[in-house]
């Protein structure tokens, strides 16, 4: 489910609402690899699962209001009214100008067989997308926002499972089982 935990006291943090998966999905066995919030919703994601939808409009009373089943996804990062999401050799492209109902507007399959798409960042125009088995972060331009094209493939990354922006001129990705790249973006 969906914890609200109040945090201005860091000391002394507490629970102070809540809503439970498991009774719309029937199963208490739904544990979100991910979440995100955009406008008065949160996105809870599991690779294997649904999307869980939640309207927090009143933070203190999360509401479900859709369990997206179309695709499931690791993670998703939001572009205006559009969100990329990534689960294994997939990335989909939603339209969310409803943001209960996400519409799939396009499907891009990795360019090659031995693939799991990680982690995504987005930086203006660029959108990075870490390929972990096929050791890779792969670069699209963004800038229509429907349509990403590759731009680049940034190789010598071993397994990149996780990538983040610190500043606009440097990319980081942390290795499953060789450490934190720092890679100088293009």
């Amino acid at each position: 489910g969906l914890w609200v935990v109040d945090i201005s006291n860091p000391l002394a943090p507490s629970l102070v609402g809540q809503a439970d998966a498991y009774v719309s999905l029937g199963s208490e066995n739904y544990t979100p690899d991910n979440i995100v919030k955009r406008g008065n919703y949160v996105y809870a994601f599991s690779e294997d699962n649904e999307t869980l939808i939640y309207d927090v409009s009143n933070p203190l009373a999360p509401v479900l209001v859709n369990i997206y089943s179309d695709y499931s996804a690791r993670k998703w990062i939001f572009n205006g009214d559009v969100a990329y999401a990534v689960n294994r050799n997939w990335m989909g492209v939603l339209d969310l100008s409803d943001p209960v109902n996400p519409a799939i507007s396009q499907e891009i399959l990795s360019d090659v067989s031995n693939s799991v798409f990680h982690d995504l960042v987005i930086d203006g125009q660029d959108l990075y997308v870490s390929d972990m088995i096929a050791s890779r972060i792969v670069k699209y331009d963004v800038s229509n926002a429907i349509d990403p094209v590759v731009v680049s493939v940034i190789g010598g990354v071993s397994m990149p499972r996780s990538i983040g922006l610190i500043n606009s001129e440097t990319l980081y990705a942390s290795g499953l089982i060789s450490g934190l790249y720092s890679i100088e973006k293009e």
